[in-house]
Parts: structure tokens; sequence; C-alpha cells
């Protein structure tokens, strides 16, 4: 079962520093990853199934990693759905900016 928006905000925060990119980054709160920052570096949001289901694909950057964590554990499935159920959560907080417009968005501005 996938968690709600609310429960999801409890596992990362926001952090508007664009002094490396230019871009949000994330950082992890949850308990296997916490303090990790990251960003998007791009994100592709496909064509829906036959069922209404869509898989997003996206790519990633670390930015910060303070209490090196071993980079194998960033390269497996519950990290990798970590940052997509995330990823999930602020496209979903972020939907009505958009007025329900449909068509490319080149830009997305998170926190604000």
């Amino acid at each position: 079962m996938r968690k709600t928006s609310a429960e999801m905000n409890q596992h990362f925060e926001l952090i508007n520093d664009t002094s490396s990119v230019n871009t949000t980054k994330i950082k992890l709160s949850h308990e296997d990853f916490k303090d990790i920052v990251y960003h998007y570096r791009t994100v592709n949001i496909p064509e829906e199934n036959g069922d209404g289901s869509a898989t997003l694909k996206f790519e990633y950057d670390i930015d910060e990693n303070p209490n090196d964590i071993a980079i194998t554990n960033f390269n497996t499935p519950i990290f990798e759905k970590l940052l997509g159920d995330i990823l999930v959560a602020i496209i979903l907080e972020y939907e009505q900016e958009f007025d329900g417009e449909t068509g490319n968005e080149d830009i997305i501005t998170l926190g604000e």
C-alpha cells in the first residue's frame, strides 16, 4: 500500500540551497538514510499504461552524505522506492499549481 503525501512528508524536507545546482534539494529524515541531501536531475512521466498507472523515471545526484552511508545502500530497491515515493508526494502536493492544465511544464519550483 502506497503511503499518503502526508505520511511521506515526514521522511524529507525541501532545502532552498541552489549554491551548487539550480534546483531544490531534498534532505532525507528517513531513519535508514538520515541527513542525505540529493536532487532530482531528470524526471520523466511517461504516458499512462492501459490500467491508468504510470511509472516515473528519474535520475538523481547525492549532494551530501554526512553520515558516510555506504554507496551500495543507494543502489537498492528500498532507496529507489523511497525517492520515487517522495517524488510522487511532491508532485501531488504541487499539482494544484498547474490548475489542471495539460501539456509540458518546463519548470516546477518547489518549496514556494
